[in-house]
């Protein structure tokens, strides 16, 4: 995908988090997950399933590029945002763009145009909990946006 992996970005998740608290700045966390990606890996197979994260990778990259956040492929169709300096809202508004680019792909696969969606769940981080326990929040706020229909980005909390 040409993204950071998880390890990298968890090498660099608090450094970051603290030069925005040292600023007085909160930041914030997503999670962004492939909407129905087994699915979609199983029926057109795997070939289609490395192309749909390498479009979903450039869409974020993309959104992203030159700002300061970092962005990193964690598992399987998981990626992750950190928004270091931004609080939930911009961070809700920033991911809500990604979502929309990403449903903006097409990728055909024998003949037919398959449209990409993703699902967001989204977590400030205020310096009050650590990081490990925001990503868990963002976690859940990713599956509450699964639950409530897909291709959409929920806030923790």
């Amino acid at each position: 995908t040409g993204l950071f992996n998880r390890r990298h970005f968890f090498a660099n998740a608090d450094r970051l988090i603290e030069e925005a608290q040292a600023k007085k700045r909160k930041s914030a966390v997503a999670i962004l997950d492939i909407d129905d990606f087994k699915q979609l890996n199983d029926s057109h197979g795997h070939d289609f399933g490395d192309r749909a994260l390498a479009s979903v990778a450039r869409c974020l990259a993309r959104s992203v590029e030159g700002s300061g956040h970092l962005l990193a492929r964690i598992g399987g169709e998981e990626f992750a945002i950190l928004f270091p300096g931004l609080d939930a809202k911009a961070a809700m508004r920033l991911s809500d763009h990604v979502r929309l680019d990403v449903s903006h792909e097409t990728l055909t696969v024998g003949g037919q145009q398959v449209t990409l969606t993703a699902s967001i769940g989204v977590a400030e981080i205020d310096g009050a909990g650590n990081f490990d326990q925001q990503l868990i929040a963002a976690d859940r706020a990713l599956y509450a946006a699964k639950r409530e229909g897909r291709n959409c980005v929920r806030l923790a909390g």
